[in-house]
């Protein structure tokens, strides 16, 4: 998280609205596993979209993503039952 927070910041023409930028990003972040948030930064930083929306989409992916793997995981043990 911090290279892709860095990087948002030092590329940015517009120094008050990368801070706004990152603000939001990190308030957001409060109510995400850390291990989610990482996630979706590293994903940001493989595809190159160092932008606000680029890393909701990516942190959304990432819990939607988790989210199917408990629910098979669930269903599995459900199976097994």
């Amino acid at each position: 998280m911090f290279t892709f927070i860095d990087l948002l910041l030092s590329t940015s023409d517009h120094e008050p609205q990368a801070y706004n930028t990152c603000m939001g990003i990190l308030q957001t972040c409060e109510d995400s596993s850390p291990h989610l948030v990482d996630e979706a930064a590293q994903l940001c930083l493989r595809c190159n979209t160092i932008y606000y929306t680029g890393f909701m989409k990516a942190l959304k992916k990432v819990q939607s993503e988790k989210l199917r793997l408990v629910q098979e995981q669930d269903l599995k043990k459900s199976e097994h039952i």
